[in-house]
C-alpha cells in the first residue's frame, strides 16, 4: 500500500476513501488496526498461500507490530 504523507490516515486518497466506506457501512464491525504494508492478501489468495507466515521473509519489527495489533484486536473481539 503507498503512503501518502498529507491524507489524514497516512494512505493514498483511495485507501483512505475505501476505508471509510467500509466503516460508513459496518461500522464497529470494521477493526480500527489497519494494515498499511506488507500484507499481501490478494497476492497470497491467489496464489493459494497463508496470508501471513511468520517465518517468511518479510517480516520486519515493523511488520510484526502491525500484524501483533491486528491480532490482538481480533482476539479481543472473539473473547467477548
Amino acid at each position: 500500500m503507498k503512503h501518502a504523507g498529507r491524507a489524514d490516515s497516512g494512505l493514498t486518497n483511495i485507501h483512505t476513501e475505501q476505508i471509510a466506506a467500509l466503516r460508513r457501512t459496518w461500522g464497529n464491525d470494521v477493526i480500527q488496526t489497519v494494515g498499511k504494508n506488507k500484507i499481501g492478501v490478494p497476492e497470497a489468495v491467489n496464489a493459494g498461500w497463508p496470508v501471513w507466515n511468520w517465518g517468511g521473509r518479510n517480516v520486519t519489527k515493523a511488520v510484526e507490530a502491525m500484524m501483533t495489533l491486528t491480532c490482538e484486536e481480533l482476539k479481543d473481539r472473539i473473547d467477548k
